[in-house]
């Protein structure tokens, strides 16, 4: 039994100029995404979009009586799954911010490169596989990361235990890191503070340990951790370009985590210190872009 093709992506495209309306449909059509309307003003982009409920609409900034910007929301207005891709000659950050504000899932520059339109088309088209295909990555890396930090600081090898989902209370100390990049996402490391004190004494070979000591120490082996694992996913899939925002410390009895809007697992890691938990996950959305 063969393999069900997929649907092809039904597009309209938005320009008040011919010329461009052909250059760009022969490009999609190249991209073997299906043409079904276009648009040149503010009436035609309210009537097609109503009668084709397209995939994408590729949205040129200058409109006659209107603009890119108020098309778009139009567009989300009347179809809010529709994926619209801002192609103009202009580019800067204030016009890329509006673009975004107005529900844009992406930018091109004028002359549009066709490589360029590919990998935006590709991006917003394929959401799902490549959200599911960044938690595998960050699952293996992340562990991995962990691990390696636990034999190289405290000089064993601890056992690892993978849990489904996102464990909700703290032992005792948590630190939370939040991933910014194509997804946004966070990191969670968590352990009692009794198992923060003899890493503290370990690492720095004191008999005795702060709550500051503690504290500190979380912050940093926390941030080492995610930024090993942030740049083997990046050094796999440059796409990603995963980056760490600082690390928040938490601590207290009867500490509750959210789960924050995200998607993933969690994975203990045990040691002669105790048990030290982890979770990392990637929130579900449209991807963010430049």
């Amino acid at each position: 039994m063969s393999e069900e093709k997929k649907a092809v992506k039904r597009v309209v495209v938005v320009d008040d100029s011919p010329f461009s309306i052909r250059i760009l449909s022969d490009m999609l059509t190249e991209l073997e995404l299906e043409v079904v309307g276009k648009a040149s003003s503010l009436e035609e982009v309210q009537t097609v979009i109503a009668q084709e409920k397209p995939d994408i609409v590729t949205m040129d900034m200058t409109i006659p009586g209107t603009d890119g910007i108020e098309c778009t929301e139009t567009v989300k207005k009347i179809h809010p799954d529709a994926r619209v891709i801002m192609i103009s000659s202009m580019k800067d950050d204030a016009i890329v911010k509006r673009s975004k504000k107005a529900g844009a899932s992406g930018y091109v520059q004028k002359p549009v490169d066709p490589e360029e339109l590919k990998n935006v088309v590709h991006r917003i088209t394929s959401e799902e596989e490549m959200l599911q295909e960044l938690l595998e990555l960050s699952n293996s890396a992340f562990q991995e990361a962990l691990m390696d930090n636990i034999n190289r600081f405290f000089g064993e090898k601890a056992e690892g235990v993978v849990m489904e989902g996102s464990f909700k209370e703290s032992q005792g100390v948590s630190v939370v890191i939040g991933v910014i990049g194509a997804f946004n996402g966070r990191f969670v490391m968590d352990f009692s503070y009794e198992t923060g004190v003899k890493i503290v004494e370990k690492t720095l070979q004191q008999d005795t340990a702060e709550l500051d000591d503690v504290l500190n120490m979380a912050a940093e082996v926390t941030n080492m951790i995610a930024g090993n694992a942030c740049s083997t996913i990046n050094r796999m899939k440059p796409f990603y370009d995963l980056r760490l925002a600082p690390p928040t410390v938490y601590h207290g009895d009867s500490l509750v985590l959210s789960s924050a809007n995200v998607t993933g697992n969690s994975f203990m890691a045990k040691t002669s210190f105790g048990d030290i938990a982890m979770t990392v996950g990637f929130a579900k959305g449209e991807i963010s872009w430049t």
